[in-house]
């Protein structure tokens, strides 16, 4: 499995995608437009023009959104916007073992911690059932909380965009190679639908400590071979 360091070893990797036919195309996922910018100045820095056209540069949430096209499914993340007014619907609405209603709604701050902790468990692929019985009361509160939001029905969290797009990765006509540089931070909702991605051309960016607990984590959200 190669293994990225620098900026330049990532569009070698590029140049390396297999391509067949008169008109290649490729998809390059990278985490922002600035990444891509620099990848495509690089590519043309050494004289590989050629290598640009039918290349694309993506975001994987951008791309699981292409994948829900004509889908019957929400796949515009609100859960920055909309998402604290909804947790602050639930306050009104649900019974709390542990917290305290009236300090949730009086102290400022509290909805848009609950929203972007309720984000971060659907990046876990958790749901409110994982939570609702545990043995802590403050976190089967949370889980009330996460239940309430969900059965709004108007709650869309980028996790939830890529859930989806996992589901229907399927259906989508993909044409080319994938290349995914993973670095073991993603979360497991992105893991899921890099997994699901056919002819995806797998690359490690390099850490220093390779700590066994990353090592670990890249194991067992890309296999065992990546990790090594």
């Amino acid at each position: 499995m190669p293994v990225i360091w620098n900026l330049s070893e990532w569009a070698d990797a590029v140049l390396a995608l297999p391509v067949e036919g008169a008109c290649p195309t490729r998809t390059v996922l990278v985490p922002n437009q600035r990444v891509a910018h620099a990848l495509r100045r690089a590519l043309l820095g050494r004289n590989q023009p050629h290598v640009l056209a039918g290349t694309r540069f993506i975001h994987l949430l951008h791309l699981a959104q292409e994948i829900l096209t004509g889908a019957p499914t929400e796949c515009v993340p609100n859960d920055r916007t909309l998402g604290p007014l909804l947790v602050r619907e639930a306050f009104h609405s649900v019974s709390l073992a542990r917290f305290k209603t009236t300090d949730l709604l009086a102290l400022r701050g509290w909805d848009e911690a609950f929203s972007s902790t309720l984000a971060e468990l659907e990046a876990a692929l958790l749901t409110p059932e994982d939570l609702l019985h545990h043995t802590d009361p403050q976190i089967a509160d949370v889980g009330r909380i996460f239940a309430a939001v969900r059965d709004r029905g108007a709650w869309v969290s980028s996790a939830r965009v890529l859930q989806a797009a996992t589901e229907r990765v399927a259906l989508h006509p993909f044409h080319g190679p994938v290349l995914a540089v993973v670095t073991g931070f993603e979360s497991e909702a992105e893991a899921s639908l890099l997994r699901a991605l056919p002819n995806v051309q797998w690359a490690a960016w390099g850490v220093r400590p390779l700590h066994a607990s990353h090592r670990s984590r890249l194991a067992r959200l890309f296999g065992a071979e990546l990790a090594d």
